[in-house]
């Protein structure tokens, strides 16, 4: 299928760069999959600020961040939104619709609400007729009640400027005494989102974007708990810089990792020990996607460099 206008290019370089994803996750497992989405993630928001802020839609450029790598990851969310059942018989009916011939967004739009039931304008005119993301402040405190556990209490606000407020699923991980507790929350289209809960000991938000399942960028923004928070591991981060590259490219985390290099079908190339920054330099390998992926204890963060020559 490809794109019935230039201004629908989306329906061809988002779903690529979504593949893309999509096969790391079944060549290598869930968290490198997930790790992946996360560098989509990374190299949109890094370069936007280069190319511009537009929309997805009729983009003032075709050929970038915006275009592939949010576009990408817009599926990876309309996925985990709908679930894997109802996705992927949107992506059979999608085909079996436009097989060989050519769709607009709007086409993909309609075939996804016939096929999953939803009404999806508030997704779309988010994600691909409005242009930015969201980025969150978040707060949050866990105290003592009478009844012998703790109060937490989540406080989320949306402070980005020339983009609109977001509708969001959001996977947030909580560490409660030695355990993980997993909770899905939505965050509305309001300036300010709260969530409570209790549990029998202290709970510390521990990744409030788990397994990067919404494109935003956030913050901790304060709590009264300073002498635990300050505690809290910093999330692995992973930028390959220049991308594309020619010569050699930049590999930088923001702690000591084991960094691996794979070939598209992958073959693993290389492997080395990164502290903060290092070069790679591909002498004798050809044009071509290569997959970066960075390791440090039970975290993966990966990401894709394409070299050329």
């Amino acid at each position: 299928v490809t794109c019935g206008t230039w201004k629908d290019i989306w329906i061809n370089e988002g779903f690529a760069v979504f593949s893309e994803a999509l096969y790391v996750e079944n060549a290598w497992g869930e968290e490198d999959g997930r790790g992946y989405v996360g560098g989509m993630h990374s190299q949109y928001i890094e370069g936007e600020s280069r190319e511009g802020r537009f929309p997805i839609y009729d983009p003032d450029y075709m050929w970038g961040v915006t275009v592939y790598e949010k576009g990408g990851a817009v599926l990876d969310m309309l996925r985990f939104l709908l679930g894997d059942s109802l996705f992927f018989n949107l992506l059979s009916d999608y085909a079996d619709s436009f097989r060989y011939s050519y769709a607009t967004i709007s086409d993909f739009q309609r075939i996804a609400e016939e096929t999953t039931g939803e009404e999806l304008d508030w997704f779309f005119n988010q994600w691909i007729y409005e242009a930015g993301y969201p980025q969150f402040d978040y707060y949050w405190n866990s105290y003592p009640t009478d009844s012998g556990t703790y109060h937490t209490i989540i406080q989320v606000e949306q402070v980005q400027e020339d983009a609109p407020l977001f509708r969001v699923p959001l996977v947030m991980r909580l560490r409660v005494g030695g355990e993980f507790v997993v909770d899905t929350v939505m965050i509305e289209a309001t300036r300010w989102n709260r969530f409570e809960y209790d549990f029998p000991e202290i709970a510390v938000v521990n990744d409030f974007n788990y397994h990067n399942h919404a494109l935003c960028t956030y913050r901790f923004a304060g709590t009264g708990i300073e002498d635990i928070t300050s505690s809290l591991p910093e999330k692995l981060s992973l930028t390959v810089f220049p991308n594309p590259f020619n010569l050699s490219v930049v590999i930088s985390t923001n702690r000591e990792a084991t960094v691996e290099i794979f070939d598209i079908k992958g073959d693993k190339l290389s492997s080395f020990t990164v502290s903060r920054k290092a070069s790679w330099c591909p002498e004798h390998l050809s044009s071509g996607v290569y997959i970066i992926r960075a390791t440090s204890g039970n975290e993966i963060a990966t990401s894709k460099a394409l070299l050329l020559k």
